[in-house]
């Protein structure tokens, strides 16, 4: 039985101004090593940039670096924050590639899709038995793709929705693996089922830090994207998880439970002694 069963049956409330408030307080608390961190951020955007690969290193190591802001928030609460806690998210990296991988596989069936739908299949054999003319070969796949508008903008729709549900759903998923730690079905399941209660209320939240990462790097050419905003959004979502799920509550409620055990034991054998 998860710990978190109770949310799932029974509900929250949503309050999405009080997460933005909250994240902002974490974040100005310790603005400095916040900004910090988003200057490396942006380095390692910067050099992903110029030397051909690091690209998909980034991609592939971007989780782990927002799950440090995620721990370095947690340690924040308690005031035992260190710089180098910013990195400790890669000591979950496995499981957050994994979960990464699943949402990826989910997708493949909705990339098959569009490929058919995309690709004109009956065109292809008269071209390259070379009874079609190569010059009109154009022209015959925009005339076909035009009496396939409607099938196209559906399956586009439909690929959007899938895309969001799953956005959506998994809000939760790298705080639950790095927080919690997790394994990775385990954190999918519980974001699922938790951001189904108020699933429209975490898409609204999802939409409004969606469109601050627009602004932050349209208006900034990405330089406040990095060091700014990603680490602002991160609290934000760090927030909106601890004040929703409130792990460490119930983590120190049965270590006191635990605690009272152990010292009801310990009179008990010394009254024995006795």
């Amino acid at each position: 039985m998860s710990k978190f069963d109770h949310l799932i049956e029974e509900g929250y409330s949503f309050d999405m101004g009080r997460y933005f408030s909250d994240g902002w307080d974490i974040f100005k608390q310790n603005a400095g090593s916040y900004l910090g961190f988003g200057c490396i951020l942006f380095l390692i955007f910067l050099v992903s940039i110029f030397i051909p690969g690091v690209s998909l290193v980034y991609g592939l190591i971007q989780g782990s670096l927002i799950a440090g802001i995620y721990l370095y928030s947690r340690a924040s609460l308690t005031g035992q924050q260190e710089f180098n806690q910013f990195f400790s998210g890669f000591n979950y990296i496995g499981q957050i590639l994994l979960h990464s991988l699943v949402v990826f596989l989910f997708f493949i069936p909705a990339i098959i899709l569009m490929f058919t739908v995309m690709i004109p299949f009956e065109l292809l054999p008269d071209l390259f038995s070379g009874a079609s003319n190569p010059e009109y070969f154009a022209e015959d796949f925009a005339y076909l793709l035009e009496g396939r508008i409607a099938i196209f903008l559906g399956v586009g729709l439909l690929i959007l929705g899938f895309g969001i549900y799953l956005t959506t759903s998994y809000f939760l998923v790298v705080p639950l693996i790095a927080d919690e730690g997790m394994q990775f079905w385990e954190a999918m399941e519980t974001s699922r089922k938790i951001v189904a209660k108020n699933f429209f209320s975490f898409f609204g939240l999802q939409f409004v830090i969606g469109l601050m990462t627009v602004v932050g790097a349209v208006v900034t050419c990405y330089v406040g994207l990095y060091v700014f905003i990603m680490p602002l959004t991160s609290c934000i979502v760090f927030a909106t998880y601890d004040s929703i799920l409130d792990p460490k509550k119930d983590e120190s409620l049965t270590s006191q439970i635990d605690e009272f055990g152990l010292q009801d034991h310990d009179i008990n054998t010394e009254s024995q002694d006795q």
